[in-house]
């Protein structure tokens, strides 16, 4: 009897010590390991539409960096490119940037904004930090839409009525068209179903699995370890790969809207068909949205201007402009918005350089990265870059601020 007791007081005091070793395991990971921009939790906001919440990878202000110092020397201001969606916090260009110039560089993107949002955060919050050098990533894939979708479509309470046209309101309620919520969210989006059921379809315990790959960094860490081996048993099925493959087929299934290229390293998937969407200057709500952008950028410089600061828009191109280069297609959709895109930076770079704007196209940068075989966006149709893609933006940023004497 004694010796089952004394047995199991042992069998329990290891128990215990195992649960607390895993515990402290899992603190010491998670302050130690970045975590890559996939899921923020955000708050509602009647001006902005969210905000990020703090947490994990999020500060106090609700943007994404490790620490809020008193001041810094550049503030960055952007989407999910700026942000550094498909990256871990410490390689978006923001962060990059910072290590080239060895400036303290502050990231205030968030994912989903636009130039509207931007402006509000330029004004409003930026020169908390006493900046010298204000840069706005401007992504050409989606940018245009935001502001439309913002002024016109979520602004019941008439926020951004200095931006609204009432010409351009009445053209809209003529047309009767379906908004741009509508066509990307329901007609769009809805192409990708076949991936994200590649990525969720699994038994109850693949599901459960996923969860805690998600909620546990311990557990990853150790699945990350033994995945190339369970590959190689059969025991896991590499899972960019079957993403990858079901984007694959669904471009070729539907070239009216997808495309693949394949080439080694580089291989990936384009969707023109959405990206053409926010790029379509035949389309009034995007030439709308070109308009007041261009007027935003000016307002913008002549702001910071005042104020001793300088002012740079870094022009960030589609994944599909960046391929421009390997690619010979007949494919219309893609040709067609490599013409769409083509048109709406010639008129933004006109623009910025009869106003004194100083703007920088990072597409030639991308394009020769890729020409020497860099792998700078992933295999499937996600349109961010990756780790290698985000140093190309910030290290020809930072040439061209250096030779531009725009820093030191």
């Amino acid at each position: 009897m004694n010796l089952t007791k004394h047995t199991l007081i042992n069998l329990s005091l290891v128990f215990a010590s195992l649960i607390i070793s895993l515990v402290l395991a899992e603190i010491a990971l998670r302050l130690a390991m970045p975590e890559k921009a996939d899921h923020f939790y955000s708050l509602n906001d009647e001006l902005l539409l969210y905000r990020y919440l703090p947490g994990g990878d999020i500060d106090q202000n609700g943007f994404r960096n490790k620490e809020i110092l008193s001041q810094y020397d550049i503030i960055a201001i952007g989407d999910s490119q700026t942000l550094g969606d498909q990256a871990a916090r410490e390689e978006a260009w923001p962060q990059r940037l910072a290590d080239f110039s060895g400036l303290k560089v502050y990231n205030m993107a968030v994912g989903g904004y636009g130039p509207l949002q931007y402006l509000y955060l330029t004004k409003n919050q930026a020169f908390n930090y006493k900046p010298k050098l204000v840069i706005w990533g401007l992504y050409l894939g989606n940018d245009l839409f935001d502001v439309h979708y913002l002024a016109y479509e979520k602004d019941p309470d008439n926020n951004w009525l200095e931006f609204k046209d009432e010409r351009h309101q009445q053209k809209l309620a003529e047309l009767d068209w379906p908004s741009l919520e509508d066509y990307f969210f329901q007609e769009v989006l809805p192409q990708f179903k076949a991936e994200r059921q590649a990525e969720i379809k699994s038994s109850l315990i693949g599901k459960l699995r996923s969860y805690l790959r998600q909620k546990v960094k311990l557990y990853a860490l150790l699945g990350n370890a033994t995945r190339g081996l369970r590959e190689r048993l059969g025991l896991a099925t590499p899972i960019k790969e079957a993403i990858y493959q079901s984007d694959l087929s669904w471009a070729r299934e539907n070239p009216d809207k997808g495309l693949s290229y394949e080439n080694g390293d580089i291989s990936t998937i384009f969707t023109p068909a959405y990206r053409s969407a926010a790029l379509n200057l035949d389309d009034l709500r995007i030439s709308e949205s070109l308009k007041i952008s261009l007027g935003i950028f000016k307002e913008v410089r002549d702001y910071l201007e005042p104020e001793g600061a300088e002012f740079v828009l870094a022009i960030i191109p589609t994944k599909e402009s960046a391929y421009r280069a390997q690619i010979e297609t007949d494919n219309q959709s893609y040709k067609q918005l490599i013409a769409y895109e083509n048109e709406v930076r010639k008129q933004i770079l006109e623009y910025c350089l009869i106003e004194g704007i100083n703007c920088y196209n990072l597409l030639p940068d991308l394009q020769s990265a890729l020409s020497r075989g860099e792998a700078l966006y992933p295999r499937h149709h996600d349109g961010h870059p990756l780790a290698k893609g985000y140093e190309v933006i910030a290290q020809n940023l930072f040439n061209y601020l250096q030779s531009n004497k725009i820093i030191d």
